[in-house]
């Protein structure tokens, strides 16, 4: 399971490597992630523990990484080391294989400590039980979890790309590209059910992850590419209230990242309180296992004053 992991502090903004503000947020620092297993690369989902100590990833080729996080002083982002990477597996405790079976592509905590992972391609959501003691986090066997009945009439490579849980219990999940009244599908699972809603995206951008703020909100990360720009990306926050069922929902923008800052194929979205009140925000890439791409892991803090959703 160990890996060799190697990181590499990147600046967020090339041309000025002292900036250390993006949009509402502090930019905390920034590395590029490698590694020389086959496996490692593809992530489209993250979670960090409690504490900031612990890095959890989902690839979508079927993979899962842990890692431990180091910071400075100062708290910036300082490194990444003692990598453990592992396949999930299927219903019957089988490791996933290739693209087709492994295409996973977010991933949200339950209350019980299992997780919940959607996937693309073959569409379904699995939930994979509580890790037990020692166990790495999704190295169990996967079990069935109802899916909404309009996935099916998502594209191949544009369902559920958004999955997080609400301070409530209730689940949120967007599609990349089912579009829906102007906008784009997404569901939200109270009740035992699934219920229609539609997300507005910023335009030329779609939804590819979504993180629970600590103090209830909702943060989602977006993504874009034109060959004549390359990559964008964007932040926007969402008042759980707004999440009902029929609801069309728009949040409002903290932050957007284009070139010449920091940014690539922009994916994987986890927040956590931080040890002064604030909210750390961790943003991490896929690199779509191509040397031309990087695996970016990259934190930002929103001061405690930072305004609500509405």
């Amino acid at each position: 399971l160990g890996i060799a992991l190697a990181s590499q502090p990147v600046p967020l903004d090339p041309a000025d490597p002292a900036r250390a503000t993006l949009g509402a947020f502090e930019f905390r620092g920034a590395l590029q992630l490698s590694s020389p297993h086959p496996r490692f690369g593809g992530f489209s989902a993250v979670e960090v523990d409690g504490e900031g100590d612990h890095l959890l990833a989902l690839s979508d080729e079927g993979a899962w990484l842990e890692a431990r996080l180091a910071y400075d002083r100062r708290g910036w982002l300082a490194g990444v080391d003692h990598g453990r990477l592992g396949a999930l597996a299927d219903e019957r405790g089988q490791a996933l294989g290739g693209k087709a079976d492994g295409d996973a592509e977010a991933m949200t905590r339950l209350p019980d400590g299992s997780y919940l992972v959607s996937f693309e391609q073959r569409m379904r959501l699995w939930r994979y039980p509580p890790p037990r003691h020692g166990q790495p986090a999704l190295a169990g066997a996967a079990q069935p979890f109802a899916a909404p009945a309009e996935l099916p009439q998502a594209p191949e490579n544009g369902a559920i790309e958004a999955l997080v849980r609400l301070a409530d219990g209730r689940l949120l999940a967007l599609c990349e590209q089912l579009e829906s009244q102007g906008g784009l599908m997404g569901w939200v699972y109270q009740e035992g059910a699934w219920h229609t809603l539609t997300y507005l995206p910023t335009p030329e951008l779609l939804p590819t992850d979504a993180t629970l703020l600590p103090d209830g909100d909702l943060l989602v990360l977006e993504r874009g590419y034109k060959r004549e720009t390359g990559p964008r990306a964007a932040l926007r926050r969402l008042s759980p209230a707004d999440v009902r069922p029929g609801a069309r929902l728009a949040p409002r923008t903290l932050a957007e990242l284009a070139r010449p800052l920091l940014v690539d194929n922009s994916e994987g979205l986890f927040a956590r309180r931080g040890p002064r009140g604030e909210t750390l925000v961790y943003l991490m890439s896929d690199d779509n296992f191509s040397r031309q791409q990087r695996t970016l892991l990259m934190l930002l803090a929103l001061p405690e004053q930072a305004p609500p959703a509405r």
